[in-house]
């Protein structure tokens, strides 16, 4: 990602792929998060343990 506060000099085709990149990020996170909650029982570890986020 880019420096807090820099500015950055995108056109819409840069745009349109950070967004994408963006997008392909959460989807990530919302995958593992439902992984998780159909685990039974869901670890204790699930917010401290990384091995189970993107």
């Amino acid at each position: 990602m880019a420096t807090p506060n820099l500015d950055i000099s995108a056109g819409p085709f840069g745009i349109a792929v950070l967004g994408t990149a963006a997008m392909a990020h959460k989807e990530g996170h919302i995958r593992a998060a439902r992984a998780l909650k159909d685990m039974d029982p869901i670890p204790t570890d699930f917010a401290t343990n990384p091995g189970y986020w993107p």
